[in-house]
């Protein structure tokens, strides 16, 4: 009898255990559930459910990403590029993303859409790529590294300025992954990614957006490869920034005259281009102080003139255009397929750039192919 009651004993804990962990299970499930999305691959329309809540504009909440490969620790020292990128390269390793990198720079003030930036618009845009951030402050390093992007800081409470910085990690970091052989996708935070751009490569070295009203490259997205040409071209340009900041080779008192897309524009088309701004009477009148054209430009050149062509072209203005200045983008336009993403330009606010985003291009965007 003492044997039996010991038995059911025995049997009742068991059974209590194993529903314990039932419950245990259940409870990890539902926590997992608050930020996964679960697609069910075999049904086109939980894709299209799935698609349309990834492309939501997320309010600047940091837990709303599932952090993975779970391997980049916040660094606080300004200017600390070799970390930066051992960073990236721990990543990859992790990821199974090979020699590719989406490379974005922001301050805080685009808050509001770092949670959209890298749960909808990377992942569309470039889902073999990397992400790698450069933040000009502390609170936009911090955000990035706590959700396991690796982040470069460019800080500084005094001198050099941000935009000092701006021209220096346009230059430096691709520069360093050019010459680790990696491709590079730079795209600022004004640009909003849907879906892959169609991009001529390996045929082109280096392919860039352009303007619909002016053919000055538009350096807001650049797409370039690891070439001699291509790693020539920003050591040209790192070298001449650096220089620049010493001893002003234009007019130091003209923010245009020394404006990194100007002198990208120039680095990538040079001379046999009739239309680089700088060479126009214009430009040689703000820029070349109390010099002839020949005296002031002639340096210019020889700095940053490419020593052979680079095999370069536009990405096509339908694949990428401006949010327009004045009125706004059809419903044909912007339920085009070839329509890749969208230049949301500086001049807009970020209030209306945010609302017609929510209105128009996250909603949208989901449902561009259904």
């Amino acid at each position: 009898m003492r044997s039996f009651l010991l038995r059911i004993v025995g049997v009742c804990a068991l059974a209590a255990v194993a529903l314990l962990s039932l419950i245990k299970i259940s409870v990890d499930q539902k926590k997992l559930q608050k930020n996964v999305v679960v697609v069910d691959e075999s049904s086109s329309s939980s894709l299209t459910a799935a698609s349309n809540n990834r492309r939501q504009l997320h309010p600047f909440v940091a837990e709303t990403v599932v952090l993975k490969c779970q391997n980049v620790f916040s660094n606080s020292n300004s200017g600390d590029y070799e970390k930066w990128v051992n960073d990236i390269e721990k990543m990859m390793e992790c990821t199974g993303k090979k020699n590719q990198v989406f490379m974005g720079m922001s301050s805080h003030e685009y808050a509001w859409r770092f949670d959209e930036f890298i749960e909808t618009s990377v992942p569309s845009g470039f889902p073999e790529a990397q992400l790698a951030m450069v933040s000009f402050d502390l609170q936009t390093h911090d955000y990035f590294t706590r959700h396991n992007v690796p982040s470069l800081l460019l800080s500084s409470s005094g001198k050099p300025t941000t935009m000092v910085f701006v021209k220096e990690s346009k230059s430096k970091a691709p520069l360093l992954f050019l010459q680790k052989g990696w491709t590079l996708y730079f795209s600022e935070m004004d640009i909003f990614w849907r879906s892959p751009p169609q991009l001529n490569f390996p045929a082109k070295e280096f392919i860039v957006s352009e303007h619909n009203y002016h053919p000055e490259m538009n350096i807001g997205f650049y797409a370039v490869r690891p070439t001699a040409n291509t790693i020539s071209l920003f050591q040209r340009l790192l070298a001449y920034i650096e220089e620049d900041l010493v001893t002003p080779i234009l007019n130091k008192d003209d923010a245009l005259c020394r404006h990194d897309q100007k002198l990208m524009d120039f680095a990538v088309r040079g001379v046999t281009a009739k239309d680089i701004w700088l060479f126009s009477d214009f430009a040689v009148e703000k820029c070349c102080v109390n010099q002839n054209r020949s005296q002031c430009l002639n340096p210019f050149i020889e700095k940053l003139m490419p020593p052979q062509p680079i095999l370069w072209e536009y990405l096509p203005y339908v694949v990428l255009p401006h949010y327009p200045l004045t009125g706004t983008i059809s419903d044909e336009q912007l339920r085009n397929p070839q329509m890749a993403g969208i230049h949301m330009f500086g001049l807009i606010s970020l209030e209306e750039r945010a609302q017609w985003l929510k209105d128009n291009w996250l909603k949208g965007a989901g449902q561009i192919y259904s």
